[in-house]
C-alpha cells in the first residue's frame, strides 16, 4: 500500500524518487511542489492537534514512531562534545519495541545496542514520554513523580530538560477549556 501511495504521489509531482549515495536502492524526496504542501500540512495538523485530539493515555503509541521523530527534536548543542549514546527502555512494550539507542550528534536511531557503552539511560512508558514529548504533561512533573527516570553522569541527568526537545508544531498549540493540555501520568 505505502509504494502505490509513493507511486502516486510521484504521479503527481508532489515526491520524486532518486538514486541512495551509496548506490543500495532509491529513496523518495519532496518536489518543489510538495515542500510547498508542507505549511498547508502543517496547519492541518496544529488545527486537529486543538481540536480533534484524543488524550494520549487512550491508546499505546508506537515506540519505533516516536522514537524516529523524537530523534530530529534533539538539542545536540547542550550535549557533550563528541559522541553520546542514549539508552530509551520503554516499560511495559512489546520486546522488540522496548529498547531503542540514540548515537549523538548524528542522531543515528538503532534498534539493537551499538556496542560504544551507554551515556544515559532513559525509563518511561510510551504514553508518558510522548505526553512530554507533544507538550501534554510538563517534563519536570514527569522527572519528579518518577513516571521518567534516569540514569547516567550528574551532568547527563541535569542536562536531560535541555537536549531533551518538544515536537515543533504541537507542543506549543494552545487548546480550548473543553480540551485541556496537561494531563497526569499516574
Amino acid at each position: 500500500m505505502l509504494s502505490k501511495r509513493l507511486r502516486d504521489l510521484e504521479r503527481a509531482g508532489i515526491v520524486e524518487r532518486r538514486q541512495r549515495l551509496d548506490g543500495k536502492g532509491s529513496e523518495y524526496h519532496l518536489t518543489p511542489a510538495g515542500q510547498e504542501l508542507g505549511p498547508v500540512f502543517a496547519q492541518i495538523g496544529v488545527w486537529s492537534e486543538r481540536w480533534l485530539r484524543r488524550p494520549i493515555f487512550e491508546e499505546t503509541p508506537d515506540t519505533g514512531l516516536l522514537m524516529w521523530w523524537m530523534r530530529g527534536t534533539l538539542n545536540t548543542d547542550a550535549l557533550p562534545a563528541g559522541r553520546t549514546v542514549i539508552q530509551f527502555h520503554f516499560r511495559r512494550a512489546p520486546e522488540k519495541l522496548r529498547y531503542f539507542w540514540l548515537l549523538l550528534p548524528e542522531a543515528d536511531l538503532c534498534l539493537s545496542d551499538p556496542g560504544f557503552g551507554i551515556d544515559i539511560t532513559v525509563r518511561s512508558d510510551a504514553k508518558t514520554l510522548t505526553a512530554v514529548w507533544v507538550g501534554d504533561l510538563p517534563l519536570a512533573t514527569a522527572l519528579r513523580n518518577g513516571a521518567i527516570e534516569l540514569e547516567g553522569p550528574r551532568q547527563l541527568v541535569r542536562s536531560f530538560p535541555k537536549w531533551f526537545g518538544l515536537h515543533p508544531l504541537f507542543a506549543n498549540v494552545d487548546h480550548p477549556a473543553t480540551r485541556p493540555r496537561v494531563m497526569s501520568a499516574d
